[in-house]
């Protein structure tokens, strides 16, 4: 094993065990029925990152999660600044139904609204790539 390979791998253990994880707050998701169209608006966020993440996030909603503002799955993606290939990755499911979060929907003929607010948001543990290595099987774009 190389000894770039090396640290890498210590690296991912010192995150997995510092618990670094994406935070998906203020989210708001509307479905409009006639005609239909979709929104969702969030702040996306690495509470525990102390270096290296750039801070720029690269949102997308994962391919065929979306059945509703009421449930979906985002992909989170995260460059570094000092290592070019380097970035953090995750998906994070959204789901009304949710017992971590206080993410709510209403409805009338006209629309569904989704909300988030004041419970933290929803949190997922990410994974480090590090030297451009990619998720097994999902593509970023």
């Amino acid at each position: 094993m190389h000894a770039t390979s090396v640290v890498a791998a210590l690296v991912s253990l010192v995150a997995a065990a510092n618990g670094l994880y994406f935070s998906v707050e203020s989210l708001t998701a509307t479905d409009k029925f006639d005609p239909a169209t979709h929104s969702i608006d969030f702040t996306v966020s690495n509470p525990e990152a102390c270096s290296g993440g750039s801070g720029i996030y690269y949102t997308k909603v994962t391919a065929g999660t979306y059945t509703s503002a009421a449930s979906f799955s985002l992909d989170v993606w995260q460059a570094y600044v000092n290592e070019l290939g380097d970035h953090n990755n995750a998906t994070i499911a959204i789901a009304s139904s949710s017992n971590s979060t206080s993410y709510a929907c209403t409805s009338d003929a006209a629309c569904r609204v989704c909300t988030e607010s004041g419970s933290g948001g929803f949190n997922q543990t990410l994974q480090e790539y590090y030297g451009g290595a990619d998720p097994v099987g999902a593509p970023i774009c």
